[in-house]
């Protein structure tokens, strides 16, 4: 599956990979939900995703890669973390966590309980086998890494992940395509104006100026008319 993404916001301070093992090994029905950084009505292919396990007794566990290695390097290696909303400053609930790491939970089915435990889940985030190769921003990235550990850890289905059905993945790809092809054709339009008139001129800086803006808009548009699967 074709997917696109960023990488989470995390300092280049050395990060180090989570410990393999938790103290809690206590197996319960758990909660899971995918979140992106992505906006209301916007596809959530293109943005950050991270999982959170919501054990139901206070302890909200969020797992996601990172494309900072341990020597604090970005965009080579990449890393996963590990955060306990409660160690967090400032967070009293799961609600808040949203609001502060400006996160949305994005549905496409919600996906069933599971039985696991916050030991379990740390050594299954160890195991992902991307763990430790190149952060690639289209086929090893964030949204890989977070299907890879519901899919291959837990189980769940290719059909409970949001956005990744055939035609959400299609309109996002169409929107990038013509997103670029306006702008081009944009910045075209400027070096003809340019050649005929001065680059310091007004109307030829702002065609450029409000080219990328102007495309991204447009592309937004056709993207709207797709039906978009997810719900915020």
């Amino acid at each position: 599956m074709f997917l696109t993404g960023r990488s989470s916001r995390v300092s280049l301070s050395p990060h180090i990979n989570p410990d393999a093992h938790h103290p809690d090994a206590n197996a319960r029905a758990t909660k899971v939900c995918i979140l992106g950084t992505c906006l209301p009505r916007m596809c959530p292919v293109q943005f950050h995703w991270a999982a959170a396990f919501d054990f139901q007794d206070g302890t909200v566990l969020i797992a996601e890669l990172t494309a900072v290695n341990g020597r604090g390097e970005a965009w080579n290696e990449n890393n996963y973390r590990i955060r306990d909303i409660r160690s967090l400053e400032g967070v009293q609930d799961f609600g808040e966590f949203q609001r502060r790491e400006k996160y949305r939970q994005l549905w496409h089915r919600d996906i069933p309980p599971i039985m696991t435990s916050p030991d379990e889940l740390h050594r299954k985030c160890s195991e992902n086998h991307m763990n430790g190769e190149y952060y690639d921003l289209f086929f090893n990235n964030c949204q890989k890494w977070v299907a890879t550990l519901l899919r291959d850890g837990y189980g769940i289905g290719e059909s409970y992940l949001p956005g990744r059905c055939g035609k959400d993945c299609q309109a996002c790809l169409l929107v990038s395509v013509v997103s670029v092809i306006l702008y081009l054709l944009f910045v075209f339009v400027y070096g003809v104006f340019s050649e005929k008139h001065r680059p310091e001129d007004p109307i030829a800086f702002l065609i450029y100026v409000v080219s990328l803006p102007a495309a991204s808009c447009l592309a937004f548009c056709a993207y709207h008319k797709c039906r978009n699967r997810t719900r915020q």
